[in-house]
């Protein structure tokens, strides 16, 4: 692993939850086939989609590649919700799928598109 890993390892109480969140606002008539096509190219190409981590009291830490598991794309359609209900909603959901993501177990990347109104969808 990198020195960066290994500090972040070594120093984070829960070492799952230290990610990013990223809110993109998206086109409302994107194709949800090709931007599922585009982001499972995106992690063919990219290594770190297929990372892992383990532990053991011997060598410490370590990463191995793993095909399986590398991310999670789910849509969510939050259209019949209130304004105040969406936001709610996009902090739940966005919560829950920050939780799944597992550095010894995968996956490590997570994209939840949400359809939320008229002319307006995120990613």
């Amino acid at each position: 692993i990198t020195p960066i890993q290994f500090w972040l390892f070594e120093n984070t109480a829960n070492i799952n939850f230290w990610n990013q969140i990223f809110r993109l606002k998206i086109n409302k008539n994107i194709n949800i086939s090709l931007l599922k096509k585009a982001i499972n190219l995106l992690a063919s190409y990219h290594d770190v989609f297929s990372l892992k981590f383990s532990y053991n009291d011997i060598n410490g830490w370590s990463s191995f590649y793993d095909e399986e598991n590398k991310y999670i794309f789910k849509t969510y359609d939050i259209t019949m919700y209130s304004d105040g209900e969406k936001t709610d909603q996009l902090k739940y959901i966005g919560q829950k799928y920050q939780a799944l993501l597992d550095i010894k177990n995968g996956p490590l990347a997570a994209f939840v598109h949400f359809k939320i109104g008229k002319n307006d969808e995120t990613l």
